[in-house]
């Protein structure tokens, strides 16, 4: 029988290590599903893919929190995100 729980937690695991990929590939789903329907369905397919994305942690709400956790982390050593300590 599938294991459906780690099947979920490999996914939320490569999506936060992979967020841009995750992302992208959502959005290459949502357009191939627009086409093959016409695009009579765009709203219900765009709410679908933000549920997803919120679900594996990668929505854009989050898309800019990495940066800045990196960026506060860096501040708090003195230092700039890119481990500069100038």
């Amino acid at each position: 029988m599938v294991d459906f729980g780690n099947l979920v937690n490999k996914a939320k695991d490569f999506a936060s290590k992979n967020p841009d990929k995750v992302r992208d590939g959502l959005d290459k789903a949502e357009d191939a599903i627009s086409s093959k329907t016409g695009g009579k369905y765009d709203s219900q397919i765009h709410s679908a893919g933000d549920k997803v994305e919120q679900q594996l942690g990668v929505d854009e709400q989050q898309a800019e929190k990495p940066a800045q956790d990196a960026q506060d982390s860096a501040d708090q050593q003195g230092g700039d995100a890119k481990g500069d300590n100038n």
